[in-house]
């Protein structure tokens, strides 16, 4: 569960911007990002990404606020910081999203599953992947090991120079799981260091 604030714990119908302010880390201290921003508060920058994170979702129906306002000025001759609301059913990609409102149940449910994707699905490009301990993890990388093995014999595209092409083994079992599993939330550098895991505990010559 994310932690909330008390006051803003009990707010029934939720803005972008407390949303964004939440995520942060700062609803306690500043009531929009623009003042975050505008005093230099640690985490501004965290911030900003966060509200145009939760205007991309409501464009891509990944979440439906109760209320959405947009710049006026984008659509007709009004000054710059006019708003209008519109109907969310007409939002679209281009819609030139200022602010928007969710019921508090419904905002903090995708902030959940949000933050927790980032902190513990999403893998970071230097991220390399190595296993703590768990029943059948011998098994399991002498699988990997065979199955890189058998795919360097078979020739074409897995190999290169004689020997095997990691990287495009990494590349076809992603592709595959995102055709046909439920897809890979990791990179092709991990994949090709669980290969060389698996290489370096159970053949018996490194492979290169």
């Amino acid at each position: 569960m994310i932690s909330l604030p008390e006051h803003i714990r009990r707010l029934r119908i939720v803005t972008v911007e407390q949303a964004a302010l939440v995520m942060a880390g700062l609803s306690t201290e500043v009531d929009t990002v623009s003042e975050a921003r505008d005093g230099n508060y640690k985490g501004w920058r965290e911030a900003e990404i966060y509200k145009e994170t939760l205007f991309q979702s409501i464009k891509l129906k990944e979440i439906k606020p109760i209320r959405v306002l947009v710049w006026a000025s984008a659509i007709y001759e009004l000054p710059v910081d006019a708003m209008i609301e519109i109907d969310t059913n007409d939002l679209s990609l281009k819609s030139p999203l200022a602010s928007a409102e969710f019921l508090a149940a419904d905002i903090w449910a995708w902030v959940e599953k949000e933050l927790s994707v980032e902190s513990s699905e999403i893998v970071k490009n230097d991220e390399t992947a190595r296993w703590g301990e768990f029943r059948g993890k011998e098994t399991a990388l002498k699988f990997i090991a065979g199955m890189a093995i058998a795919l360097e014999k078979a020739g074409g595209r897995y190999q290169r120079g004689g020997k095997l092409n990691k990287s495009a083994v990494a590349t076809a079992a992603i592709k595959a799981m995102n055709e046909h599993g439920n897809g890979f939330k990791i990179t092709e550098k991990a994949l090709t260091d669980l290969i060389d895991e698996a290489f370096s505990q159970y053949l018996n010559k490194p492979e290169n």
